[in-house]
């Protein structure tokens, strides 16, 4: 999470991408996230990641996946 003060500074992805270079790293193969639709922010971020959209939902939430 980042404080409203502080969003839109690219702090969210950078912290993701870190995280993401840590799980490749441990042999990680895939990564999902659960996104609201209405978050864009969140979804920058997973686009970021490599994540892509899917189909699928969960709880309203749009499921965006990658490998």
């Amino acid at each position: 999470m980042v404080g409203h003060p502080f969003q839109g500074r690219g702090y969210a992805t950078e912290g993701a991408l870190a995280m993401t270079r840590w799980l490749r790293g441990a042999g990680v193969r895939g990564l999902r996230a659960h996104i609201h639709p209405g978050h864009d922010a969140s979804a920058r971020v997973a686009r970021a990641l490599g994540l892509a959209a899917t189909p699928e939902t969960v709880d309203g939430e749009l499921v965006w996946a990658g490998s």
